[in-house]
């Protein structure tokens, strides 16, 4: 998800009172996520870019950006995460004067489907050669594959990465 904010740039010094700054927004937007992150009960991940190129560093900014990466349990849990952020981020445009315009960048990754049987299979000619094949219970999984999942059966075996 992209959250752009824009608003009316004027000189820092001579103009101040006649612009709107677009950075205040996003910085209200990071503020109302932290706010509500510790009711999350997932994970969620974001990568953040604050664009204002435009302008130089005397100009109040009448662009900025935040750039969300959304990662969670469930399709439908992203979906509820998404809902949040994009109310936070009206709300931070309200609250500080500027427009905000928001869009989706990423690919809309659906739940898993597991495959037991083609699970197992994979498992059995991995342990054959010689990784360690663990169950579903002993972590979380990191996979995109829940797209293909649903058209094709997928396997998603759980081994060992790393030493330890």
């Amino acid at each position: 998800m992209v959250v752009a904010d824009h608003s009316k740039a004027a000189h820092a010094a001579g103009s101040r009172g006649k612009g709107i700054n677009a950075l205040n927004a996003v910085i209200q937007l990071f503020n109302g996520i932290k706010c509500t992150a510790p009711a999350a009960s997932d994970r969620c991940t974001y990568t953040w870019n604050h664009y204002s190129w435009r302008r130089c560093a005397k100009f109040i900014p009448e662009y900025a950006s935040a750039r969300f990466f959304i990662r969670v349990s469930t399709w439908k849990r992203e979906e509820k995460v998404s809902a949040k952020i994009r109310n936070i981020a009206e709300g931070a445009a309200m609250a500080t004067g500027s427009m905000v315009n928001i869009e989706r960048f990423q690919n809309e990754v659906h739940d898993f489907i597991i495959n037991q049987s083609l699970d197992e299979i994979v498992g059995e000619k991995l342990t054959l050669l010689g990784e360690e094949v663990k169950g579903k219970d002993s972590g979380i999984g990191s996979t995109y594959a829940g797209n293909v999942s649903h058209v094709v059966p997928t396997a998603h075996a759980y081994i060992k990465k790393s030493p330890g």
